[in-house]
């Protein structure tokens, strides 16, 4: 597995900021999940994402498992 640091992006960021974060990224990404956070708030990010960005997004339910190629 790679580890990539990010800078710029804060562990505290609100929602506004994360959706900025990932409009601004440099490629867009494939995949997007969110993990963090009340279950209903990881949703609502995952679906406001997925329809903002068109890419694919997942909010894992505890212990589920994704694939990662």
């Amino acid at each position: 597995m790679d580890i990539n640091s990010i800078s710029g992006f804060s562990a505290h960021s609100d929602r506004q900021q994360i959706i900025n974060f990932c409009r601004n990224l440099r490629s867009s990404p494939n995949r997007v999940l969110t993990n963090h956070g009340e279950e209903k708030k990881c949703f609502q990010l995952a679906s406001t994402l997925h329809k903002a960005l068109h890419i694919d997004t997942s909010a894992p339910q505890n212990l589920e498992i994704s694939r990662l190629n």
